[in-house]
């Protein structure tokens, strides 16, 4: 994985589990899938599989959604959201990697 991409993956992933940890309760299995793939990307190299099973495991609530009237629609959060854009940018990008291999 590239520098850049490391360092502000490691970022947006502290920065949705510092803002989960106050709805811990209602979102303890994501919150744990973001435990293990900080691991990862600590290591300097998450799989493919495992980035790919935290964008899956993102509560449907916290997933960005067409705006409606505004104003986002779900209850995700700013970060999380960040999060979650960044994931399936990364996800996208390796699968085409793989196609087109």
């Amino acid at each position: 994985m590239q520098t850049k991409t490391y360092e502000k993956l490691r970022v947006l992933l502290a920065n949705a589990r510092r803002e989960l940890q106050e709805v811990a309760d209602d979102h303890g299995g994501f919150l744990n899938q973001l435990r293990l793939i900080q691991r990862s990307v600590d290591a300097h190299e998450p799989s493919d599989e495992e980035l790919e099973a935290t964008l899956r495991a993102f509560p449907e609530t916290m997933r960005p959604m067409r705006v409606r009237g505004g104003a986002p629609a779900g209850e995700g959060s700013k970060e999380t959201r960040k999060l979650w854009e960044e994931l399936n940018q990364l996800v996208q990008s390796r699968q085409e990697d793989r196609h087109n291999a």
